[in-house]
């Protein structure tokens, strides 16, 4: 039994080991491994369309001592007389009012890139629109015939508060790094500059002095180039030639709703260059188109003289000057050229085809403005300026209203960021025609104050 026992203990000591000799020792690590989150940022695309609205909006509270035209308020250009003969208001003033009709709204959508360019379209308005409503007649017109049709619609009980929306710009843009092409109504390229005013942008004070221009569609092609200190643009503008369309139009068989700028058959066309640097800006503009003030569909007798009369040519040159220097700004526009009157020269005032009347209509406009910094919030303004017809003799003759004009303005302004606070006087004084060989002078004053948001 011994001798069994021991027998089993070493069979169990030799399976062991060799158990143990078959099979290694294993130690078993376990390893944690850290979560790693790897963020990448990428650059934001830039949106397909970019919308933008700006333009500014406020408004006027002031009193006159007399009537101005075009209207008052905002629109105020030169005295007007209260009537025939009559310079100003005697007795019962000032009258007091308000006005809001400049406040305006300018809309644009931007984008995708087409061509290299970014195409961009523009909107563009204000509410100087209630002079399309007057007193009067409307006539329909078919072929030779005119027919009275009944009165236009005046203002209504509470028309002043309820003003109409005026298109002022409607164009689309291609804008590459030193060329851009705008297609449709932008103002003309001889309106390049206008004097600083809270109380008249939209129809600036340079409109009745050194100022000339106004807005029509076309093409317009800019070029720029330069340094980043001194830059130069190049630009020209083809459009449409305008004249008096309240008076031409349905006024004259066969003017289907055309001025006697379109009836010429050509286009108007302006050229401009520009010079801006951080001390100087200079510019120089030039006006060309012609006028067929009988309408379209009319023969011109060339025996006549009367009937060559119709014809004319509307020639205009123009320039401004502005120097930043420091705390103080210098500014100067000016212009001279014949028949002007479409663009806002010759006080407003068309010469239209009148038997007998063989002449064209010269004049010329001049401004000055300067500028004070008292701080970059504070600044005072002073401009003066004057406009006039060139030949008085047949102004007169032809009883053409307003010779000349002069004002004199001053402005005080608190602006801080977008808005602004100011103090406007204006005085007008306007030279007109009492008869064929004698004048009378009308003055009128405006003090106003103003508060505007540009944005």
């Amino acid at each position: 039994m011994r001798i069994k026992a021991l027998f089993s203990l070493l069979l169990l000591t030799v399976v062991g080991a060799a158990r143990a000799q078959s099979t290694p020792n294993v130690v078993v690590e376990e390893k944690k491994l850290e979560s790693v989150t790897v963020v990448v940022k990428e650059e934001p695309k830039p949106p397909a369309w970019e919308f933008g609205f700006h333009g500014f909006v406020g408004g006027m509270l002031y009193m006159q001592d007399s009537p101005t035209g075009i209207s008052g308020g905002q629109q105020a250009l030169w005295a007007a007389p209260v009537a025939a003969g009559q310079s100003t208001y005697t007795t019962d003033k000032p009258v007091f009012n308000g006005d809001v009709r400049q406040t305006r709204l300018n809309f644009s959508m931007k984008g995708p890139e087409v061509m290299g360019a970014i195409p961009k379209g523009v909107v563009e308005i204000d509410f100087f629109g209630a002079y399309q409503i007057a007193v009067g007649t409307a006539s329909a017109c078919t072929n030779a015939t005119c027919t009275t049709t009944g009165a236009v619609a005046a203002y209504n009980a509470y028309g002043e508060q309820s003003i109409m929306p005026r298109l002022r710009f409607a164009y689309a843009e291609l804008a590459w790094e030193n060329t851009t092409i705008w297609m449709g109504q932008q103002n003309h390229l001889l309106f390049a500059s206008a004097p600083v005013s809270d109380g008249h942008i939209a129809f600036p004070l340079g409109y009745a002095t050194g100022n000339i221009g106004w807005r029509s569609p076309g093409f317009f092609l800019f070029q720029r180039f330069g340094s980043a200190d001194v830059k130069s643009e190049f630009a020209l503008e083809i459009g449409a030639a305008g004249w008096s369309f309240a008076g031409f139009n349905g006024s004259t068989p066969g003017g289907f709703n055309y001025t006697a700028g379109s009836a010429s058959g050509l286009p108007m066309v302006e050229a401009r260059y520009k010079l801006d640097s951080k001390v100087v800006n200079f510019w120089i503009a030039g006006h060309w188109n012609n006028l067929d003030l009988n309408g379209p569909n009319v023969t011109v007798d060339q025996a006549s003289a009367a009937s060559k009369s119709t014809q004319r040519t509307v020639l205009a040159g123009g320039a401004g000057l502005k120097f930043n220097l420091g705390p103080v700004t210098l500014y100067g526009t000016g212009w001279y050229g014949k028949n002007t009157g479409w663009l806002l020269g010759n006080l407003v005032q068309f010469n239209n085809a009148i038997a007998g009347q063989y002449t064209d209509l010269f004049g010329w406009g001049v401004a000055g403005q300067v500028g004070l910094n008292f701080t970059k919030d504070l600044s005072l303004w002073y401009l003066i300026g004057s406009q006039q017809l060139v030949n008085w003799v047949e102004a007169r003759e032809w009883a053409y209203a307003r010779l000349r004009n002069v004002d004199n303005s001053a402005m005080l302004r608190y602006r801080v960021g977008g808005f602004s606070w100011s103090f406007e006087w204006v005085n007008f004084f306007t030279t007109n025609r009492a008869t064929a060989t004698t004048t009378y002078a009308v003055r009128a004053n405006q003090y106003a104050v103003n508060g505007m948001y540009y944005f």
